[in-house]
């Protein structure tokens, strides 16, 4: 992506992407990104001619095997909210398990992130979870 900027004089378009958020039993889907090492939301770029929705249930089936419902979108974040990379436009969205069967992909290794055990991760997709899931304190040992 950063050549594609530089070859347009960084006047490219944004890419746009979208990631869900699902909860489930007090912990959050992720994917241990295989590239980046880190922990990210499921979802990806949407093709040419989708719609948020098709892009994003798309993306989740082939990272985890999931079948999604999208039930809000919480927030479109760029860059500069350090939520989301240089370059794309980010459409968070809050989802729910509808089906299929939980599988890893060559994106990386389907995880679920126990939600009390968050606090002072730096893993960019974690930020996100924290500002919009109300995180329950972690119990005392």
């Amino acid at each position: 992506m950063e050549t594609a900027a530089l070859v347009t004089l960084r006047k490219m378009p944004p890419f746009v992407s979208a990631a869900a958020l699902v909860v489930r039993d007090g912990s959050v889907l992720m994917i241990r990104d295989t590239a980046q090492g880190m922990l990210v939301l499921p979802g990806g770029h949407l093709h040419w001619d989708e719609s948020i929705e098709e892009g994003l249930r798309r993306e989740v089936w082939e990272e985890t095997g999931y079948q999604i419902t999208l039930d809000r979108i919480l927030d479109v974040v760029s860059h500069q909210s350090g939520l989301s990379e240089p370059g794309i436009v980010r459409t968070l969205v809050e989802a729910h398990i509808e089906g299929g069967a939980e599988h890893s992909s060559a994106e990386g290794d389907v995880v679920w992130i126990d939600l009390t055990t968050i606090d002072g991760r730096t893993d960019r997709d974690l930020k996100v979870v924290r500002h919009w899931v109300t995180v329950p304190p972690r119990p005392a040992s």
